[in-house]
């Protein structure tokens, strides 16, 4: 499974992660969050324990690909990688290596996550363009999609905004009507605070594994059932008068008989539903855990949108943001 992490410069992805590696080492849901690499697993560790102390790292200056498990209750759950692109990449022309990388990455990802800075957003700063050129990007590589996708659309810093204007969402209405218009996409907006304060840090990462999982949940259990069909057909074939017959026929000609086929397909089915029964509670756990999420879909607009995150705003003001239940403020 390929993610794809996308932002302007400064925008804060880096800590993002980090400070993310920091809170799955904890339970969340019973997900945990493991790197493949071991130096790199303690990498993320000390960036995320600096963070925790007010020192940031460095800006991205190049493409990363970050390697994790997800694990469920201790098993591996889902093995998939980060595509970690600079701020600089917005900038690259066209026909750029990097560029052309991009939007590859971009068509054949099965998550995107798209980091902006509300703060820039509602001042209008200069990465404002940048975010209109990401937009942009992004827009033209959800045409023709071949595979699901989530889009989270990752509002950074909300606790640096001192009050939640309109402005914040309207350039993200062509993003919205892309997701509208796709039975393949599956988007929202999610705010969140990482740093020496967090909020909602787990969100944007289970939210775009919750499609991919709850796909494989789906696609196991499509399998058993069609070849759980075929093995008792087979079974009826193997019991009729014609199958003595056709048995010995087969056998002569080095063709499996009606009986074993049957034995080969219900195999494959008990495979298939033993693969289905170990992510089946993963995903839903992730549903549970997503349940309050306010998902993009045709029935809100942008007002919706930005009224829930300004009741966001409104209910955070007077309180200390940290690592709580990332929903808790849209119950």
């Amino acid at each position: 499974m390929k993610i794809v992490m996308l932002g302007h410069t400064g925008v804060g992805k880096t800590t993002y992660m980090a400070s993310l590696y920091g809170v799955m080492q904890q339970d969340i849901t019973g997900f945990r969050l493991k790197a493949v690499d071991n130096q790199e697993h303690t990498r993320w560790l000390s960036l995320a324990e600096a963070i925790r102390q007010g020192k940031y790292p460095m800006a991205t200056d190049q493409r990363n690909d970050y390697e994790f498990y997800l694990k469920y209750q201790g098993q591996k759950v889902l093995s998939f990688f980060c595509a970690d692109y600079r701020g600089g990449a917005l900038r690259e022309t066209q026909e750029s290596e990097q560029a052309q990388k991009l939007y590859q990455d971009l068509k054949t990802a099965d998550g995107i996550l798209l980091f902006c800075d509300s703060e820039a957003l509602l001042m209008g700063k200069r990465s404002i363009n940048q975010i209109g050129r990401m937009i942009a990007l992004v827009n033209n590589a959800l045409q023709n999609l071949a595979q699901p996708l989530s889009l989270g659309i990752i509002l950074t810093k909300v606790d640096l905004v001192p009050e939640f204007t309109e402005q914040l969402l309207t350039p993200f209405e062509s993003l919205v009507t892309a997701v509208n218009n796709s039975h393949l996409i599956t988007g929202s907006f999610i705010p969140i605070v990482c740093g020496t304060k967090l909020l909602n840090i787990p969100l944007p990462l289970l939210f775009v594994l919750h499609t991919t999982i709850t796909s494989q949940a789906q696609t196991f259990y499509q399998s058993y059932e069609d070849l759980n069909g075929a093995a008792i057909n087979y079974e009826k074939e193997s019991l009729s008068w014609k199958a003595a017959f056709t048995e010995i026929f087969d056998q002569a000609c080095g063709e499996p008989t009606k009986k074993q086929l049957a034995k080969e397909k219900q195999q494959l089915a008990e495979k298939n539903l033993r693969d289905y029964e170990l992510i089946r509670q993963p995903a839903e756990s992730l549903k549970a855990y997503l349940r309050s999420l306010p998902i993009i879909n045709k029935d809100y607009d942008i007002d919706y949108y930005f009224q829930t995150l300004k009741k966001l705003k409104t209910e955070t003001t007077n309180q200390v943001l940290k690592n709580v239940d990332p929903f808790y403020i849209f119950d």
